[in-house]
């Protein structure tokens, strides 16, 4: 997979989020129990969000996180950037620092047509599109769960 698990979880845990009640704030035990991840890993996850406004924490017993804005306002290209970041678009699938004309890698013609259908999805695709719970039960839920590697 071309995400790291960082990536993954955090996907996972603002799609979690994007499925509650708008303003709700989850708590974070209760997060990790329902996603299957550690707590501290999703912790440090939560902050680099967090950093770049796409969730919203509140300390106490009321609290927990929420997204920060409107789930349709948050694109999963702005997730996959915060963690990965920047660059995820635009270096080489393989590796190489250099890759581009004329030193393409032997996967790069056919990276470069994948990876512009990628941003296309991810630029295009919010949060919104996954809270629609009944929506994630149908054909939908296979194809998140192979993109998150759940």
């Amino acid at each position: 997979m071309l995400l790291s698990s960082s990536c993954r979880y955090a996907l996972r845990a603002s799609i979690y989020l994007a499925q509650q009640p708008e303003g709700k704030f989850v708590a974070t035990k209760e997060m990790c129990a329902s996603l299957g991840i550690s707590f501290h890993y999703l912790i440090k996850i939560m902050q680099k969000l967090n950093k770049h406004n796409l969730i919203q924490s509140e300390r106490g017993t009321k609290g927990g996180i929420r997204l920060a804005r409107a789930a349709n306002s948050i694109f999963i290209k702005d997730i996959i950037e915060t963690i990965e970041g920047e660059s995820f678009f635009t270096k080489c699938v393989l590796g190489f620092p250099n890759c581009g004309a004329p030193d393409e890698c032997a996967l790069h013609k056919e990276w470069v047509a994948v990876k512009g259908n990628l941003i296309v999805f991810f630029s295009e695709t919010s949060l919104a599109y996954f809270s629609d719970n009944d929506r994630m039960n149908d054909m939908n839920q296979e194809f998140v769960s192979a993109l998150l590697n759940k």
